[in-house]
């Protein structure tokens, strides 16, 4: 498996479910991860509490993330807390993972986070 120590990444919808298991699984590879929840907070805590168990860090942001403000404030509270550069672990489609090229909402030639959005969601309404 790849080491990850140092790296932060940001898993949304992560506090129950496959976020929290893909929170969890990047807290052991050594990963800062920022739990994000937008209603259900009942799984942050335990979240939170594996990832410290093995090592890393963790903290845990309330963000509705089909709201770009609230986006731009998760990242940001990332970023402030862990530095950067930030790994996003979404459930949708990550564009500028499968484009190396372009550095998704993180960089000068990024899209903004609502095109970024809109594209996820035409991938996952088809």
């Amino acid at each position: 498996m790849t080491e990850l120590t140092g790296k932060v990444a940001v898993v949304t919808g992560s506090s129950r479910g496959i976020g929290q298991a893909v929170a969890i699984c990047l807290g052991r590879l050594g990963a800062n991860v920022v739990v994000n929840y937008s209603r259900d907070a009942s799984g942050v805590a335990a979240t939170v509490a594996a990832i410290e168990a093995a090592g890393s860090r963790a903290i845990d942001v309330r963000a509705d993330v089909s709201k770009p403000d609230e986006i731009e404030a998760l990242l940001e509270t990332a970023r402030s807390r862990f530095g950067g550069p930030l790994a996003p672990a979404d459930p949708g489609v990550l564009p500028g993972l499968r484009d190396p090229g372009r550095q998704r909402m993180f960089g000068p030639t990024a899209l903004s986070v609502t095109e970024d959005r809109r594209n996820v969601l035409g991938v996952v309404l088809r």
